[in-house]
């Protein structure tokens, strides 16, 4: 039976074929790019799985109750979300290179490199997924006193930036307050939706009690365990 279908699918694919030579080929071209799509795709899901079962463990319990370990604190990760930032995805750095063009640069991703440094975590945000992210390995983070207060002014509301939740991104070749970051911080820590056309403003008091006010077309990049105040472009993005 299967004979017959393989030698059926052939004769038929030969028809199409000489019947009309384009759309063969656009199928052709079409179905190879799905395929290879989908390969890129499994392989994504397959490590997500396989991470989760490498993650488990008998324990030392009664019955041999199933549990799961401890995150590995020494795996740098990707992490990555889209617009509206619900959700966050990672990817193990390990496996980065060769499945970085899964991540859709035309949502305009959110993306940091996170690495375990002095304890804790820290997150080098950056904009290209091409960018080779080993020159900034081991991060070096910025002073955690840096700042004394963080404000945003956004429509009739003030909103405290906690400097406890800025901390792990004081990171040497990184930067924060973008309009991107902000977005992405607000809604993850606070729930609260910045859109595109809204305006803002965010007063900072540094340690040498500067005060600085920033519009939503500039940010704060992090050079040599100091801070410089720089321009985004018209959408508000880094260049």
């Amino acid at each position: 039976m299967f004979i017959y279908f393989t030698i059926g699918s052939g004769v038929l694919l030969f028809i199409h074929y000489l019947t009309d030579k384009e759309q063969f080929n656009r199928n052709i071209f079409k179905l190879y790019f799905s395929g290879v799509n989908n390969y890129h795709l499994c392989c994504i899901k397959m490590e997500e799985v396989f991470e989760q079962y490498n993650n488990l463990t008998i324990s030392n319990q009664p019955y041999n109750v199933i549990s799961t370990q401890t995150e590995n604190v020494n795996e740098n990760m990707i992490l990555y979300s889209y617009y509206p930032y619900k959700t966050e995805q990672t990817l193990s750095y390990f496996n980065y290179a060769p499945n970085a063009s899964m991540i859709d640069e035309t949502k305009k991703p959110i993306l940091f490199l996170k690495s375990y440094v002095d304890d804790e975590y820290k997150y080098l945000q950056y904009n290209d997924i091409s960018l080779n992210l080993n020159i900034y390995l081991p991060l070096r983070p910025v002073s955690s006193d840096l700042f004394m207060q963080i404000e945003l002014f956004h429509k009739e509301s003030i909103h405290d930036i906690s400097l406890s939740l800025i901390k792990p991104f004081l990171v040497n070749n990184s930067f924060i307050l973008d309009a991107k970051f902000v977005k992405w911080f607000m809604k993850s820590n606070f729930n609260i939706d910045i859109d595109d056309n809204d305006e803002y403003t965010i007063k900072i008091i540094d340690n040498s009690i500067n005060m600085i006010e920033l519009s939503k077309k500039q940010y704060i990049a992090f050079e040599n365990d100091a801070y410089i105040i720089k321009d985004s472009d018209s959408d508000g993005d880094i260049e």
